[in-house]
């Protein structure tokens, strides 16, 4: 399995190869077709009915942990985000652990950001404008 190479194996299995716009963890099958990493690490250990969505139950997009996975239905898995959404969330889109350190949530409107990427952001607009601090 090519794919064991690209995983940090912890609580949760952080994908460490490729991760897309959205959060999720993607890798390239044989004959070059990407699909979400969780979906390949899922099937090749526990397989399962491939009409079925796979829900992240700690809602870490870059998680490849089997036991982190539930196969559901596509209804099932949009009833999930709006009832649970992302006040349970335990990762950012790009695999940063939400503690108090890492979290800022906005005390007006509850908006939830994680202060790695921010800084990340922010050091990258900097160097865009040539700005020095």
């Amino acid at each position: 399995m090519r794919w064991t190479k690209r995983v940090d194996v912890s609580d949760c299995w952080q994908w460490t190869g490729y991760i897309d716009n959205e959060g999720y963890g993607k890798n390239r099958r044989p004959g070059g077709n990407m699909e979400p990493a969780h979906r390949t690490v899922y099937r090749d250990l526990v397989g399962f009915d491939e009409t079925l969505v796979l829900d992240h139950l700690c809602f870490n997009r870059a998680c490849v942990n089997p036991d982190h996975i539930e196969p559901v239905t596509v209804e099932e898995n949009i009833t999930r985000q709006r009832v649970i959404g992302p006040s349970k969330q335990t990762h950012c889109k790009h695999g940063h652990r939400f503690t108090k350190e890492t979290l800022y949530v906005n005390p007006n409107n509850g908006d939830r950001r994680c202060r790695p990427c921010a800084a990340r952001r922010q050091r990258s607009y900097r160097q865009q404008q040539g700005v020095r601090h």
